[in-house]
């Protein structure tokens, strides 16, 4: 499915001309998208330039060794699928959630925050097929809670849970919970869905 695919070969059918388009790819999966008549609609395919997010391919969880195989690099990337080769597009960091950090600390620098916890993985545990990586972290980083801390001489504080909305809602609105747990920690874990880069 690519958004606006419809209208933008309608659009480019009305202009008559040739136009230039950026193809920009942020589903979650490497497998390519096309849209139906837009090579034609545009002038040809040398028209049209594709970024991806998603480049990584046989990535998975490996139940001997207890962790997950990082794949390789889909066959496509760097290929001409369209006039010129499939590049990578990294995420954007939104400018609402930079507002939102900019409302929290009303001027004042994040990095002089309060930093409640030493490590921090916004991840409870699910019982998911695709969440075998994400829930060995929290185990893991669950068993470091309270782990004395020689030089620092006091315990470790880990946050391995739960915060904000999940899913859809999680990923398109603001979490100010979220953004919040992250600027409480020293170091925040990041870790995917088993089969996603």
């Amino acid at each position: 499915y690519f958004s606006g695919c419809e209208h933008t070969v309608n659009y480019a059918k009305e202009r008559n001309s040739p136009i230039k388009i950026l193809m920009m790819d942020y589903q979650d999966y490497p497998k390519l998208t096309w849209c139906d008549g837009l090579a034609d609609a545009v002038g040809g395919k040398d028209n049209i330039r594709y970024i991806k997010r998603s480049l990584a391919t046989g990535r998975l969880w490996n139940f001997t060794t207890e962790w997950v195989e990082i794949g390789h690099l889909s066959p496509n990337v760097g290929t001409n699928y369209t006039g010129g080769p499939i590049r990578h597009a990294a995420f954007a960091v939104r400018t609402d959630q930079i507002q939102s950090i900019r409302d929290r600390f009303d001027g004042a620098s994040p990095l002089e925050h309060e930093k409640k916890h030493d490590v921090a993985h916004i991840w409870g545990f699910a019982v998911d097929p695709f969440s075998r990586f994400r829930n060995k972290i929290t185990t893991i980083l669950r068993s470091m809670d309270g782990m004395f801390l020689v030089k620092a001489g006091r315990k470790m504080k880990v946050f391995a849970n739960y915060i904000g909305k999940k899913s859809r809602e999680g990923r398109n609105t603001v979490q100010t919970a979220y953004i919040g747990a992250m600027l409480k920690s020293k170091i925040v874990i990041v870790s995917q869905r088993d089969e996603w880069e």
